[in-house]
């Protein structure tokens, strides 16, 4: 065991159990596919479904919800592109899922049942999984050309899940579908998902389509029967990103039918909605200052201290980074764009803020233009930047949430500001009579620059504006109904700096901590 000695900084951390979420007896349910995950949105549900490759299991939130977290695995098809495809026998190959370019397996081959619980199961299981989901128990339909045939492949389907259940007791199991196979094995199980019920994808360019009465009624036959055995079933639906307003309809829909909703995209690398959803509490933040003086920056040293008195992470992120992609964004409550420089890349960065508009993500530009004055980049978000140095002789209007801390300057800018389509917090008029708006709320988001956002006056910097209620109404921030200092898997961490005791300690003898 390490010594761990006494240092002039000690944080004394205190966790704090709260319930965000009161009584609620309806489950959800998510399957999220992408990288990164955020514990703090997933861990809300009964249901979380991953792909073991692109998780972490060596972190926190994964060992705080490792109940609930089900590993994917494909039974009945592989793709080629995965490691463990190397060592697939040809003879073990049927047929090509066009769809979805992935070979079809014979289930109905010990060999192949032996590959599955070795190189499938057993490294999930080392890597942590507990529990898991089955996918493809269907793709036999798509060789079987006999009654025979589909009843053989349906045989060696229960067999796969009477091994699982026999290596595996202490592991829980979700199939995808299995209707043919459910009076076998529902005792097995712990809840059975099927995918589009109203909404799905089909085709071979696998598009957003409609799914039609004729379908649904045959779905109910069956979804009828796995009710009767008292399983939880979890409806996938499949919509586009920026449809928020049909996928809250499409949730209470699937709700009256008696089931677990989640609508999603097809790629399933969004976080999604289901019954109960997470409050997105990360704050992206987007900085040019040195890597190595991130935690001096302004963004950090006073952005930082404000979010988490709101509720909010602050995750700051560095322009030598590509910009996010919208998937990745999803679990963002609203984006900052902190510079000090203009970006080296401003049409990718106007674009990437009217692509978070379309997904219902308000951006917050905040105290240097992040675009060349001489440049039309901000006309596309409404608003026009004239280059020229303008000197100020007075306040035409000025919103509450300024003269925070300090009244805005009248110093010159070298540009003009106008801004179509949006709320002026804050209008100078120039000597020559033509106005600016340095700070202004918009249909995207909100900015606030220069001298209207903060001032640097005798190596201090006081805040002009006032940023929780700007941030709150630029970023669209929903008010909690307690501070929440630093919150993390739903719970509450409070530090608190001593270093002034400690220095007192250290002047009277020597401690250390073993």
């Amino acid at each position: 065991m390490k010594n761990l000695h006494l240092s002039r900084y000690f944080f004394l951390p205190l966790v704090l159990f709260s319930s965000a979420f009161a009584s609620l007896p309806e489950k959800s349910a998510i399957v999220y596919y992408g990288n990164n995950i955020s514990y703090p949105i997933v861990g809300i549900h009964d249901y979380i479904i991953v792909q073991p490759e692109f998780t972490n299991t060596h972190t926190h939130g994964f060992a705080l919800y490792k109940e609930k977290i089900y590993a994917y695995v494909s039974v009945g098809e592989i793709h080629s592109d995965i490691k463990e495809y190397k060592n697939i026998q040809d003879d073990w190959i049927l047929t090509t899922n066009k769809a979805w370019n992935s070979k079809v397996l014979d289930i109905k081959n010990p060999a192949y049942m032996e590959y599955f619980f070795k190189e499938l199961i057993e490294p999930r299981r080392v890597q942590g999984f507990k529990n898991f989901f089955f996918d493809t128990l269907d793709s036999y339909q798509l060789v079987c050309k006999t009654q025979q045939e589909r009843q053989e492949s349906e045989k060696a389907l229960v067999s796969f899940i009477n091994e699982f259940h026999k290596r595996y007791p202490d592991s829980k199991l979700i199939i995808n579908r299995g209707f043919e196979i459910i009076d076998q094995v529902h005792s097995d199980l712990e809840a059975v998902l099927f995918e589009s019920y109203y909404e799905g994808i089909g085709g071979e360019k696998l598009a957003y389509q409609r799914v039609s009465d004729d379908a649904r009624n045959w779905l109910d036959i069956h979804l009828q029967k796995i009710k009767s055995y008292g399983l939880n079933i979890i409806a996938l639906e499949y919509l586009p990103e920026d449809t928020h307003i049909k996928s809250a309809e499409l949730i209470q829909k699937i709700q009256k039918k008696g089931m677990i909703p989640y609508i999603a995209n097809r790629e399933l690398n969004i976080y999604g909605k289901s019954s109960k959803n997470a409050i997105k509490r990360e704050i992206f933040t987007l900085i040019d200052t040195d890597i190595e003086e991130e935690i001096t920056s302004d963004a950090h040293r006073y952005g930082t201290p404000v979010f988490e008195y709101m509720g909010y992470i602050q995750k700051i992120f560095h322009v030598s980074e590509p910009l996010p992609s919208m998937s990745e964004m999803d679990k963002y409550q609203g984006a900052v764009i902190w510079l000090t420089k203009t970006y080296n890349n401003p049409q990718a960065l106007i674009t990437w803020i009217q692509q978070l508009k379309k997904i219902g993500i308000k951006v917050a530009i905040v105290g240097s233009l992040p675009v060349d004055v001489q440049s039309n980049y901000f006309e596309t978000l409404g608003i026009k930047i004239i280059p020229g140095i303008k000197h100020k002789n007075k306040i035409l209007y000025q919103d509450s949430m300024l003269s925070y801390k300090m009244k805005p300057s009248m110093l010159a800018s070298n540009f003009t500001i106008e801004a179509k389509k949006s709320k002026a917090l804050l209008i100078y008029k120039h000597n020559d009579a033509s106005n600016t708006t340095p700070a202004a709320l918009t249909e995207w988001g909100g900015y606030a620059l220069e001298e209207s956002f903060i001032m640097h006056n005798n190596k201090e910097n006081i805040w002009v504006i006032n940023p929780f209620e700007f941030f709150k109404q630029a970023l669209d921030l929903p008010i909690h109904s307690i501070s929440n200092q630093s919150p993390q898997n739903m719970k509450r961490l409070l530090s608190t700096h001593i270093d002034r005791i400690m220095n007192k300690i250290e002047k009277k003898c020597d401690i250390f901590l073993l």
